[in-house]
């Protein structure tokens, strides 16, 4: 956003007439201030833009990352060397219905993955460089 704080003052926009009072190389001194003042400001846009995106991202990855955590703590503990069922299915109703949890954890995994996929290529296509979006 920008305010008329940031628009510079009409004698330095477009192409000034020459006045007698000023030198050419002021004139074109603080035009080239007003330049670099606003592609300073652009500048730290896109940083502050870059940094909201890495940080939407980072806190996606972990979240990815803490649900395969706990899908793992689960799977290991469904299918522990100590069960000994005969077949391939559940040994007791609290197996079964871990493993109906570990079916719903998984497809809640399927969905953030896919949600940070799209969150990086969103990144990309803002220009973003890939070390906002691929750390």
């Amino acid at each position: 956003m920008y305010t008329n704080q940031d628009i510079p003052p009409a004698d330095q926009v477009g192409t000034p007439e020459p006045s007698n009072n000023e030198e050419p190389a002021a004139r074109h001194s603080a035009m080239g201030r007003a330049f670099d003042d606003r592609a300073a400001d652009h500048r730290m846009a896109q940083q502050r833009d870059a940094g909201l995106w890495r940080r939407n991202i980072v806190m996606q990855e972990n979240r990815v990352a803490g649900l395969q955590m706990r899908i793992d703590q689960l799977n290991s503990m469904v299918r522990s060397p100590y069960n000994t069922a005969q077949y391939g299915g559940p040994y007791n109703r609290g197996q079964a219905r871990a493993q109906q949890r570990l079916q719903q954890m998984q497809q809640a995994l399927d969905q953030e993955k896919m949600k940070l996929e799209e969150m990086q290529e969103a990144a990309r296509r803002a220009g973003m460089n890939s070390g906002v979006y691929d750390p």
